[in-house]
């Protein structure tokens, strides 16, 4: 179960409008914004202020509503970051050499490397540091206008596939996330960290993640619908920040977070 003393962190959940023409919404513009508002209100009231729900672009939206710690990249298994939102994340931190927008996913890459033999399967999730200023366009000003220290890479695929068929896969996802979240805060501050959470050569001091971005997972590509999607993502915040899974589990204890992950299945 999470530490006592953990706090969880502030979510900026971002989806791209719906687009305004006549034709038939995607997965993705199915009102995801409008999934996440419903399903953030199932929760407790103190629970609720950790969320802010944005509809938009981050490309187009203010720079100062975005500002964050981790950015969440809803990735393949094998950190290569050139479509949808990856690929905004890969323009965000396009490097100053021959890499170019590869930048982010080479240093993704080294991490996954380091600690998973290069594949990160789908579902489990690896935070590690962003590539240095000195790396990233513009010393990292403009070409990191949220002030992101870290990214957490949560593939929801193993290559651009439907995944409606992993029912309960956006749960588990963030599950994952929330406890390298807690890991990663546990060793805040520690200077030349040898943690397994960075690739090598990290030297930096590790600042503490208070505030998350992310986008929807498995909503594009993956076909999962946003009704899905938002509720198993709130669901798992919900079980988590309350304490996870009690000690001495038994069945009898357990089922009513079966019950309710069950619930969701089949939106």
């Amino acid at each position: 179960m999470p530490a006592p003393d953990w706090e969880l962190p502030h979510f900026i959940l971002i989806s791209p409008a719906r687009a305004d023409s006549g034709s038939t919404p995607s997965i993705r513009e199915e009102s995801l914004v409008k999934a996440w508002m419903q399903a953030i209100t199932t929760l407790p009231s103190n629970l609720q202020t950790h969320f802010t729900v944005l509809e938009g672009k981050l490309s187009s939206l203010p720079p100062d509503r975005l500002r964050c710690d981790c950015v969440v990249s809803p990735a393949n298994s094998f950190g290569i970051m050139d479509g949808g939102y990856d690929l905004a994340l890969s323009l965000a931190f396009q490097g100053q050499g021959t890499d170019g927008t590869k930048t982010l996913s080479r240093h993704v890459q080294r991490a996954l490397g380091a600690r998973w033999h290069g594949y990160l399967p789908p579902g489990s999730c690896l935070i590690t540091s962003l590539p240095s200023a000195s790396d990233v366009k513009d010393g990292g000003g403009d070409r990191n206008p949220f002030g992101a220290s870290c990214i957490a890479v949560l593939p929801t695929m193993r290559y651009p596939v439907d995944v409606r068929w992993h029912l309960d896969l956006v749960y588990n996802a963030v599950w994952s996330l929330l406890v390298e979240l807690e890991r990663w805060n546990a060793e805040a501050g520690v200077r030349n960290s040898t943690s397994t959470h960075d690739g090598p050569d990290t030297k930096t001091t590790r600042r503490t993640i208070e505030r998350v971005l992310m986008t929807g997972l498995g909503t594009g590509y993956g076909k999962i619908s946003a009704a899905r999607c938002a509720q198993q993502m709130i669901l798992a915040i919900k079980h988590f920040a309350r304490g996870g899974v009690p000690e001495d589990a038994e069945w009898a204890n357990v089922d009513s977070l079966i019950k309710e992950v069950n619930a969701t299945l089949e939106l």
